[in-house]
């Protein structure tokens, strides 16, 4: 019987990948695997950082729905806005342009839900 511990989650966004944390991220680099960042979840979605450490979106996950918002740090604290930046969308690969950016979203943000949910899932059991 093995008692691994389960691998942990990447998440990939429209092709970029972000590990779950600063040392998976150092490790990342180490290997030459490229990513975007790392990301950390909390209790009602996954905030995503940039290489450079800084929080820069976060997705919310709702019961019946999933967004982005624009997030970053101000004075030590993570402040978010309503919706996502055009600055935040292009970084996370979207054409703030296009007419179906915000369905496009919306289904990338319903994505990374299943994909954290199904993670969560397998490791609880």
């Amino acid at each position: 019987m093995s008692t691994a511990a389960p691998v942990a989650l990447s998440l990939t966004i429209n092709g970029q990948i972000y590990v779950t944390s600063a040392e998976a991220l150092r490790h990342a680099r180490t290997t030459g695997q490229v990513v975007a960042g790392c990301y950390k979840r909390d209790r009602c979605g996954v905030r995503l950082y940039g290489l450079d450490g800084e929080p820069f979106a976060y997705i919310r996950f709702d019961r019946f729905d999933s967004w982005f918002v624009s997030c970053s740090r101000l004075d030590g604290r993570v402040r978010y806005m309503f919706a996502l930046s055009d600055r935040d969308t292009k970084r996370l690969g979207f054409d703030p342009s296009a007419e179906d950016t915000w369905r496009r979203k919306r289904d990338v943000a319903a994505a990374v839900c299943r994909q954290v949910a199904a993670y969560e899932q397998s490791v609880a059991a």
